[in-house]
C-alpha cells in the first residue's frame, strides 16, 4: 500500500511538473515581435500552452528585462508595451515576485556556476524553477539546459 502511495505521489508530482512551463525573456521577445526569427515557433508554443491549460510562469525580473528591451532597444511605443503588460496579467501568465531569499539563492548559483557567466536574471529564474518544481522552459537561451532544465524550443 505504501509503495502504491509513493508511486501515485511521484506520478502526480511529475504530472504537476509537466503542466508548468517557465517563460524566459527571449521567448517573450520572439512572441511579441513578429519580426523575430523564432516568432512563429514560439507563438505556436504559447498557443499550445494556452490550449492545453499549461501553467505559464515567469518572474517580475523577466518582465522587467522584457520591458526594458522593448522600450530601450527596440523603441516600441509605450501603448504597445502597456497593452502587453495588461494582456500578460489577464491571460493567465503567472508572474512570480522574487523574494530576497530567492535572490540570495540566485547569487549562490552565480557563484556555483562562475565559469558560465550566467546573468543574475537567469540565476533568479533557475532558483524560481527549482522552488516551484518546474522542469520545462521556453527560451532561446542554452543556459537553462546547462543547469539541467528541459528547453522546449531545443531543435525548434
Amino acid at each position: 500500500m505504501i509503495l502504491i502511495m509513493i508511486k501515485l505521489t511521484t506520478f502526480y508530482m511529475e504530472m504537476n511538473r509537466k503542466n508548468k512551463v517557465f517563460i524566459d525573456t527571449s521567448a517573450f521577445i520572439a512572441f511579441v515581435l513578429d519580426t523575430e526569427p523564432y516568432h512563429s515557433i514560439v507563438a505556436d508554443w504559447f498557443r499550445k500552452c494556452f490550449r492545453e491549460g499549461v501553467s505559464m510562469i515567469t518572474t517580475d525580473y523577466i518582465i522587467d528585462e522584457l520591458l526594458t528591451f522593448l522600450r530601450c532597444k527596440k523603441k516600441v511605443p509605450m501603448e504597445i508595451v502597456l497593452s502587453f503588460i495588461v494582456n500578460s496579467y489577464s491571460s493567465g501568465i503567472n508572474v512570480f515576485g522574487v523574494s530576497e531569499t530567492l535572490f540570495g539563492e540566485a547569487i549562490g548559483l552565480m557563484t556555483k556556476y562562475k565559469d558560465h557567466y550566467f546573468s543574475s536574471t537567469d540565476c533568479v529564474s533557475f532558483s524560481v524553477m527549482k522552488e516551484m518544481k518546474i522542469n520545462n522552459v521556453l527560451t532561446l537561451d542554452n543556459d537553462f539546459t546547462i543547469v539541467g532544465f528541459n528547453n522546449l524550443l531545443d531543435g525548434g
